[in-house]
């Protein structure tokens, strides 16, 4: 029952729309077959009771009739909406109102007029800061398993080529969501008003460091002077970079930095055109599927190691999404929580999702990835304040980071005004 409406049948309450309280998608089978996920760890976002009883996940796929317009991605897409030959097999009211809605444009008015119109998909376009890789699976997870289907979203996700290029397409209208790299979004808004703002804390610990080749004889920051070291010019990592080393005791003109792309990093290092490059920590299982078969290994240097405290990833939404569409970016935000903690349990799921979406990926590489980055999602500071959270010391931290690298005032930026948590997802 909602308020004073009539009680429904099973089938026309399982098809009832998300805005009368009732699931639009059932679960993952894949998550459930495997134990991945159950009823309870989504608290209820899948699996709602009504007075017919528990929505199974076959009837999950049945309700789907109902539907005016199908979610074109993930598992959703392939339930599909059910033929008329599928709808005969179904046994008592179900089979009656499934012919009835199939055969008969009176019927179909019937259901209308119970359940009320089906909502088409909100539509989400979502920028990651690099090229699908591992550390980037919760955006694929989301798609894949039908999270961000269950919260009637329809998400694009497209690749980047570094934070501030994710900035940028979020600021021009390209993107209403991104992965950045906070310093990247600190830097940012130093220089001009930023029309997005931080929603939502992936890493929180710094992903930077330095890749050199194991036994070079780079073992501490100091060894890089006079050695020729590449980085991508759009990544958060550059804007770091410079007070990092300074505190080091390396000033940023004694290292031989190269700017290049971001595509050409790994195979500059692999070929030995230069002895260092810059980048995040998870991508060290792709630089040592480079590298092995020249006879060579990756030897990680983490910023975190030589002093760095900062968040690293997080997500950034657009001012017109947190204004004009605050429902939706909850649902996503909700949706991608969930896919955080679906990869931190599964990461070989996670890696098989990433390579679905893009076939080029190695799921092995990137389920190596992925668990590469469980560190800096899962750790003491996280286990404090929650996955998710923007806890203002260490935006403040992570601020004076930045602030010093570039040489801007303390109070030049206040971080915290670049924060909106009005959409974080409960806990």
């Amino acid at each position: 029952m909602h308020g004073g409406a009539l009680p429904l049948s099973p089938c026309l309450a399982a098809a009832r729309p998300r805005h009368l309280g009732q699931p639009m998608h059932a679960p993952s089978r894949h998550a459930l077959r495997q134990g991945a996920l159950s009823p309870a760890d989504v608290a209820g976002q899948h699996y709602r009771r009504t007075s017919a009883g528990p929505l199974t996940g076959r009837m999950g796929e049945r309700a789907r009739i109902f539907r005016q317009s199908t979610i074109s991605r993930g598992r959703a897409m392939r339930a599909g909406t059910a033929g008329a030959g599928r709808a005969a097999g179904w046994k008592g009211a179900c089979a009656h109102v499934a012919r009835l809605t199939l055969r008969g444009l009176s019927a179909w008015g019937v259901a209308v007029m119970l359940a009320g119109p089906a909502a088409a998909a909100d539509k989400v376009v979502a920028q990651i800061d690099w090229l699908p890789s591992g550390d980037k699976a919760p955006f694929y997870v989301g798609v894949h398993e039908g999270f961000f289907a269950a919260e009637g979203l329809e998400v694009t996700v497209q690749s980047g080529r570094g934070s501030s290029d994710a900035l940028t397409k979020v600021a021009t209208g390209a993107a209403d969501i991104a992965s950045s790299g906070l310093a990247a979004v600190l830097s940012a808004a130093a220089k001009d008003a930023m029309p997005m703002r931080v929603v939502y804390s992936l890493y929180t610990e710094a992903p930077d460091s330095f890749f050199v080749v194991k036994g070079g004889g780079i073992k501490t920051l100091q060894d890089l002077k006079g050695k020729p070291v590449a980085a991508t010019a759009l990544s958060a990592s550059r804007v770091l970079m410079p007070v990092v080393l300074e505190r080091n005791g390396i000033a940023i003109d004694q290292i031989k930095l190269q700017l290049v792309d971001a595509n050409v990093l790994m195979p500059m290092l692999a070929s030995g055109k230069v002895e260092a490059i810059s980048s995040f920590r998870t991508q060290s299982p792709l630089a040592n599927s480079l590298l092995r078969p020249r006879g060579k290994e990756v030897e990680v240097l983490p910023w975190s190691s030589f002093g760095l405290q900062t968040y690293g990833t997080v997500l950034v939404a657009s001012n017109k999404l947190i204004e004009q569409r605050p429902e939706v970016l909850k649902r996503f935000l909700r949706a991608f929580h969930k896919a955080v903690l679906f990869s931190l349990k599964d990461p070989a799921a996670a890696g098989k999702a990433v390579q679905k979406a893009s076939a080029e990926v190695d799921p092995a590489i990137a389920t190596a990835q992925f668990t590469a980055s469980m560190p800096l999602i899962d750790n003491a500071v996280s286990r404090r304040d929650g996955i998710g959270a923007l806890e203002p010391g260490l935006l403040k931290k992570s601020w004076e980071w930045v602030a010093a690298s570039e040489h801007y005032p303390a109070d030049k930026v206040d971080p915290e005004k670049l924060v909106y948590r009005g959409a974080l997802p409960d806990r």
